[in-house]
C-alpha cells in the first residue's frame, strides 16, 4: 500500500488545479469539458456559466450495496467536487442518478448564491450534465409517479429549481462524463483524460 502511495505521489507531482483558463484551454480539455455547451443549451457568455456534472454508480458498496454519488462544478476552472456514499440504498441506476443530481443541485445553488454575493451579475446560468436519461426525464417530469413515488421527497426539490429556472439539466454521454472519475473505476485512458478535465 505504501508503494502505491508513493508511485501516486511520483505520477502526480506535476499535476496542479488551473483556475481561470478552462474556457481558453478547452482545446486541450476535449470535448467534457466547456465544449459541451453550444448554441442550443447556453444562449449567454461562457464565462458566467456555473457548468456542473453528475454521476453515480448504482450499489457499488459490497457491504451496504449503497451508490456513490460524485459531482463536479467549474467555474472556468474547477470550483468544487466530491465523491460520497448515498444515505440510502437506491433500487434501481435511475434513482441513484437522481438522488446525485439531488445532491449536485443543492451545492450549485449554494455556489451560485456565493457568486452572486460576490457580484450580481458574474454567474448567469447554472448547468449540469448528467449521463442516465431516465434521470434526466425523472427531474424534468414535474410529479411524482408510480415509480419514483419511493424516492425521498427531499430528492424532489430539483424538479422545482427546474421549473423556476435556476437550473438546466443535459445529458452528455457516459465517455464525456467527468464524474465518472469520482464514482467508478475506469481504465487508464479514460482516467487520464477525465483527471485532465477536472483539473481544468
Amino acid at each position: 500500500a505504501v508503494c502505491r502511495i508513493m508511485r501516486y505521489l511520483k505520477g502526480s507531482v506535476n499535476k496542479k488545479i488551473t483556475l481561470g483558463r478552462m474556457i481558453q484551454d478547452s482545446a486541450k480539455l476535449g470535448t467534457s469539458g466547456y465544449e459541451l455547451l453550444n448554441d442550443s443549451n447556453c444562449k449567454g457568455d461562457k464565462n458566467k456559466v456555473l457548468l456542473g456534472f453528475c454521476d453515480a454508480d448504482h450499489a457499488g458498496c459490497r457491504d451496504g450495496r449503497r451508490s456513490t454519488s460524485g459531482y463536479v462544478f467549474f467555474f472556468n476552472g474547477p470550483v468544487s467536487w466530491a465523491s460520497k456514499l448515498q444515505h440510502t440504498v437506491a433500487l434501481a441506476p435511475c434513482e441513484a442518478e437522481y438522488m446525485s443530481m439531488g445532491t449536485a443541485a443543492s451545492e450549485s445553488r449554494w455556489i451560485f448564491q456565493l457568486l452572486q454575493e460576490i457580484s450580481e451579475d458574474l454567474c448567469e446560468d447554472v448547468i449540469i450534465f448528467e449521463d442516465n436519461t431516465s434521470a434526466i426525464a425523472l427531474a424534468m417530469n414535474n410529479k411524482i409517479t408510480a415509480r419514483s413515488k419511493h424516492i425521498d421527497i427531499r430528492h424532489h426539490f430539483i424538479q422545482q429549481y427546474i421549473r423556476e429556472g435556476k437550473l438546466k439539466v443535459f445529458h452528455a454521454r457516459s465517455k464525456l462524463m467527468c464524474a465518472d472519475a469520482l464514482t467508478k473505476h475506469l481504465g487508464p485512458n479514460l482516467a487520464c483524460q477525465h483527471n485532465k478535465t477536472m483539473l481544468g
